[in-house]
């Protein structure tokens, strides 16, 4: 097994680890298996006293809530069997967490090293090793970046529904209720607004981090094509469930490779933090290309 933390070499770094598990038998989870994950990783970073980082996390001024944490998928390829909703995977599975917070990071990690054993869905698992990847330094102000798990940007509106109903003795329909709803407008890299908004999504979580307003500047530019995306749509187009009790939420997000133009610093930060949105969930991973 591959520990070897000392958090005190380590302090002051925004850092990303790789933990493995391994299993006796293959590893089955269940469509929308991000939800699982993510309670994993809440389960470990979270003692007593950091309640408040599932519950609230980090306040912008404008109401935003931020984790300060971002995680992938499993690195390893499953198999998909639409008969039972199911992806089996090998019996040694991992993951990546990152985060600019010193504290996610020691808290995940040193938890989890205690665990003889624990459950992953219904797979019985142990740690297999532990992976701290170094400080990252940006010196460049534009840089190609792959995605290892989807970026996704979104905003939410109000739509109101009119609902009628018929009134025999008038012959005539009226108004019975206003009903008011939100609808999620998911944008592509293609939009205008999908960059503008990554930016504004990424000072904020600077802003609560740092708690200092950032006036910096980061641009995302697709490197594929619009007729990369139609030839091979599936590949750079995700749709993504998210299990949530009893309900699964679909989200859309985009893979592929991207230019990152920016202050070198701001371009540090997404790295550890992640792009776009639903951070917290899976979403906004990224990698040098």
């Amino acid at each position: 097994m591959k520990y070897n933390l000392n958090w005190k070499n380590l302090k002051d770094q925004e850092l990303r680890i790789k933990v493995s598990f391994t299993s006796d038998d293959r590893v089955i989870l269940p469509k929308g298996f991000n939800s699982i994950l993510q309670g994993f990783v809440y389960k470990y970073i979270i003692d007593k006293n950091q309640q408040w980082l599932h519950d609230k996390g980090y306040v912008h001024e404008n109401g935003q809530r931020f984790k300060l944490f971002v995680f992938s998928s499993i690195l390893e390829k499953g198999k998909y069997n639409k008969k039972d909703n199911l992806f089996y995977f090998p019996n040694k599975i991992s993951f990546l967490i990152s985060s600019p917070v010193e504290w996610i990071l020691e808290n995940f990690a040193s938890n989890i090293i205690r665990e003889n054993k624990f459950f992953l869905y219904k797979n019985i698992m142990r740690i297999h090793s532990i992976e701290v990847f170094k400080e990252i330094y940006v010196s460049k102000n534009e840089v190609i970046i792959k995605m290892i798990t989807p970026v996704e940007v979104h905003t939410t509106i109000d739509r109101v529904v009119n609902i009628y109903e018929k009134n025999y003795n008038e012959k005539e329909y009226k108004q019975k209720m206003i009903k008011k709803s939100k609808i999620t407008k998911y944008f592509s890299p293609f939009d205008e607004e999908f960059s503008t908004r990554v930016c504004e999504n990424l000072r904020k979580k600077w802003e609560v981090f740092k708690k200092q307003q950032c006036n910096l500047e980061i641009k995302i530019e697709p490197i594929f094509s619009m007729d990369d995306l139609k030839k091979n749509k599936k590949f750079y187009k995700k749709v993504i469930y998210f299990n949530k009790g009893k309900e699964s939420i679909i989200i859309n997000g985009w893979m592929g490779k991207y230019k990152l133009i920016g202050d070198p610093e701001l371009i540090k930060f997404s790295y550890n933090v992640g792009l776009g949105s639903r951070n917290s969930q899976g979403f906004g991973m990224w990698d040098f290309a």
